[in-house]
Formats: C-alpha cells, sequence, structure tokens
C-alpha cells in the first residue's frame, strides 16, 4: 500500500514527493552541488563517478541523492533559490511548481545554526550582513558561502552609512 501512495505522490504531486524526499529520506546534500541547476549537477555526478570506489560514504549518500535531484529537473521541477525570509532550517518547501531546498542543505551550515536563522528572520529584516552575523551567530565561512552564492542579495556588508554612500543618490 505504501508503495501506490508513493507512486502516486510522485505522479500527480511531484513537487511535495520530491520536498519530502529530500527532507526526510535524503542522507547527505549540497545546495551548490545540486540545486544550481542540471548542468552543475551532472558535472559534479560525472566527478563522483569517475572516483569509482573511492567515494566516501558520504559522497555515495550524496550520489544517491544526486540521481533523484537529476530526475527531478528531467521532469522540469524548478529549484526556487534558497530565500533567507522563506526557508525552513531542515524541510524543503514549496512554492507554486518549485521546491525551496532547506537551510542545512548549505555547506557547513548545522541545523542549530539553520534554526537561529529562521528565529532571527521571524525577528525582520537583517539591515546587513553584520546584522545577520550578530542575530544568528552564524560563522564567518558560512556567511562567506551564502554571499557567494547569491542567497543575501543586496544587502550590504554593514549598517553604517559613508558620506560616499550618501552622494552618490543626488
Amino acid at each position: 500500500m505504501m508503495a501506490w501512495r508513493i507512486a502516486y505522490f510522485k505522479i500527480y504531486m511531484p513537487q511535495a514527493f520530491y520536498a519530502a524526499w529530500f527532507s526526510i529520506r535524503a542522507k547527505a546534500l549540497n545546495y551548490e552541488r545540486m540545486f544550481q541547476g542540471l548542468s552543475t549537477l551532472r558535472r559534479y555526478m560525472a566527478e563522483y563517478r569517475a572516483k569509482g570506489d573511492d567515494l566516501s560514504a558520504t559522497e555515495k549518500d550524496e550520489l544517491a541523492a544526486m540521481r533523484l535531484a537529476e530526475e527531478m529537473y528531467v521532469r522540469g521541477i524548478e529549484v526556487e533559490p534558497i530565500d533567507i525570509y522563506r526557508a525552513d532550517s531542515k524541510s524543503f518547501r514549496v512554492f507554486g511548481n518549485k521546491i525551496m531546498p532547506s537551510l542545512v542543505s548549505l555547506d557547513r551550515l548545522g541545523e542549530k545554526a539553520a534554526d537561529q536563522i529562521v528565529e532571527a528572520a521571524k525577528e525582520g529584516p537583517f539591515t546587513s550582513r553584520n546584522d545577520f552575523r550578530s542575530r544568528t551567530k552564524c560563522p564567518q565561512v558560512v556567511i562567506d558561502n551564502m554571499q557567494r552564492l547569491g542567497l543575501f542579495g543586496d544587502l550590504p556588508e554593514s549598517s553604517q552609512l559613508s558620506i560616499f554612500d550618501l552622494m552618490g543618490k543626488q
């Protein structure tokens, strides 16, 4: 009976199926390798397959999740980039026809730090990356990774205004 339920969701509600699978069943996820588009995913899959038997246990688990992510992309399901205000700490979310990865899918971001980001986001918008760091207690390496991936958008480094900022707006 459970197989029929799974098949039903996979066919008729695929976004919910993939969001649930990645949230519950996946043992290893990496936002940068798996959810930046099909070409990026396939490049990392080829690297992993080239290693053959030299894959670590984590890489084997990640490759299994990559196979399902590839299937998801081929079926036309898109990934919504992580939004630090709407993402869940541990669960993938469905927004329309897209799924948004969880915060813990970010490299080096643990569950505790992800929970702190969700709680800090509830308090209101971040004024700067420095404000984000002080309110979430995230390590700088994670913040740098999030910045590189574009998850902060146009959030400035600091809340400090300079006279040059004011002169540029005239």
